[in-house]
């Protein structure tokens, strides 16, 4: 059996991360930590077990990406927590 849509699957996949970087870009004007951008990622409450676990994992790589492309910083923050902002950090934590 022969696979078919391959290629339109790879295009949705890669139009929904540049969607969710975009939104993501767009919301952090405020420094935030990984857990506060899952509204903006995922557009609805994530809070327990292993959903928890995936969501830190995929935003921590688009948060990452946006990083190592000089589009956003992260600095850390109060408690140690990690806090992420477009543009510079100066400033925080």
């Amino acid at each position: 059996m022969c696979f078919s849509g391959l290629h339109s699957g790879l295009e949705r996949l890669r139009n929904g991360h540049d969607a969710s970087l975009k939104r993501l870009t767009e919301a952090l004007d405020r420094p935030a930590s990984v857990i506060e951008t899952f509204k903006t990622m995922f557009r609805r409450e994530i809070n327990t077990g292993p959903t928890l676990r995936l969501a830190i994992g995929e935003s921590l790589a688009h948060l990452n990406y946006l990083v190592k492309k000089g589009i956003i910083s992260r600095s850390l923050g109060h408690g140690g927590i990690h806090q992420y902002v477009r543009g510079s950090a100066a400033g925080l934590g």
